[in-house]
Protein backbone atom coordinates (compact mmCIF):
# COMPACT_ATOMS: atom_id res chain seq x y z
CA UNK A 1 0.00 0.00 0.00
CA UNK A 2 0.91 3.26 -1.10
CA UNK A 3 -0.33 6.66 -0.37
CA UNK A 4 -1.95 6.55 -4.34
CA UNK A 5 -2.45 3.12 -4.08
CA UNK A 6 -4.23 0.66 -2.18
CA UNK A 7 -5.71 -2.96 -1.68
CA UNK A 8 -9.32 -3.91 -1.62
CA UNK A 9 -10.50 -7.39 -0.95
CA UNK A 10 -14.07 -8.10 -1.44
CA UNK A 11 -15.88 -11.62 -0.46
CA UNK A 12 -19.15 -12.67 -1.24
CA UNK A 13 -21.03 -15.47 -0.81
CA UNK A 14 -23.60 -15.84 -3.28
CA UNK A 15 -25.21 -18.98 -5.07
CA UNK A 16 -26.44 -17.76 -8.29
CA UNK A 17 -28.14 -21.06 -8.87
CA UNK A 18 -26.40 -21.52 -12.71
CA UNK A 19 -25.26 -24.44 -12.43
CA UNK A 20 -24.78 -24.19 -16.34
CA UNK A 21 -22.01 -21.59 -15.79
CA UNK A 22 -18.46 -22.71 -14.73
CA UNK A 23 -17.29 -21.47 -12.24
CA UNK A 24 -14.20 -19.81 -13.42
CA UNK A 25 -16.46 -17.57 -15.84
CA UNK A 26 -18.71 -16.79 -12.40
CA UNK A 27 -14.99 -15.76 -10.72
CA UNK A 28 -14.21 -13.68 -13.71
CA UNK A 29 -17.00 -11.81 -13.60
CA UNK A 30 -16.82 -11.66 -10.29
CA UNK A 31 -13.59 -9.82 -10.29
CA UNK A 32 -14.82 -7.36 -13.77
CA UNK A 33 -17.60 -6.38 -11.47
CA UNK A 34 -15.58 -5.11 -8.62
CA UNK A 35 -12.50 -3.48 -10.90
CA UNK A 36 -15.54 -2.10 -12.66
CA UNK A 37 -17.19 -1.21 -9.32
CA UNK A 38 -14.09 0.71 -7.92
CA UNK A 39 -12.95 2.32 -10.68
CA UNK A 40 -16.42 3.87 -10.90
CA UNK A 41 -15.90 4.75 -7.17
CA UNK A 42 -12.35 6.71 -7.86
CA UNK A 43 -14.07 8.48 -10.84
CA UNK A 44 -17.29 10.01 -8.84
CA UNK A 45 -14.93 10.58 -5.83
CA UNK A 46 -12.87 13.00 -8.13
CA UNK A 47 -15.89 14.92 -8.80
CA UNK A 48 -16.01 15.76 -4.95
CA UNK A 49 -14.27 19.33 -4.69
CA UNK A 50 -17.68 22.44 -5.02
CA UNK A 51 -19.87 19.42 -5.12
CA UNK A 52 -23.02 19.97 -3.19
CA UNK A 53 -21.73 17.19 -0.62
CA UNK A 54 -18.92 19.30 0.24
CA UNK A 55 -20.96 22.53 0.63
CA UNK A 56 -22.93 20.82 3.22
CA UNK A 57 -20.09 19.10 4.87
CA UNK A 58 -19.05 22.69 5.48
CA UNK A 59 -22.34 23.60 6.94
CA UNK A 60 -22.07 20.91 9.65
CA UNK A 61 -18.32 20.18 10.27
CA UNK A 62 -19.48 18.08 13.26
CA UNK A 63 -21.99 15.40 12.19
CA UNK A 64 -19.25 14.84 9.49
CA UNK A 65 -16.46 14.16 11.48
CA UNK A 66 -18.52 12.12 13.99
CA UNK A 67 -19.02 9.74 11.08
CA UNK A 68 -15.59 10.24 10.10
CA UNK A 69 -14.46 9.21 13.48
CA UNK A 70 -16.60 6.13 13.66
CA UNK A 71 -15.12 4.80 10.62
CA UNK A 72 -11.69 5.32 11.80
CA UNK A 73 -12.35 3.43 15.28
CA UNK A 74 -14.00 0.54 13.14
CA UNK A 75 -11.74 0.14 10.48
CA UNK A 76 -8.56 0.85 13.12
CA UNK A 77 -9.85 -2.64 15.00
CA UNK A 78 -9.30 -4.18 11.94
CA UNK A 79 -5.95 -2.95 11.46
CA UNK A 80 -6.66 -0.57 8.54
CA UNK A 81 -5.74 2.91 8.32
CA UNK A 82 -8.42 5.72 7.10
CA UNK A 83 -7.34 8.63 5.47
Amino acid sequence: MTPKKGFVKLCTNTDMRLDIVPGFIMDYATRKFGVDMFTAMVKVSKKFKGSEWEKAMMKRPGAFQYFQRKLREYFGKRGVAVE
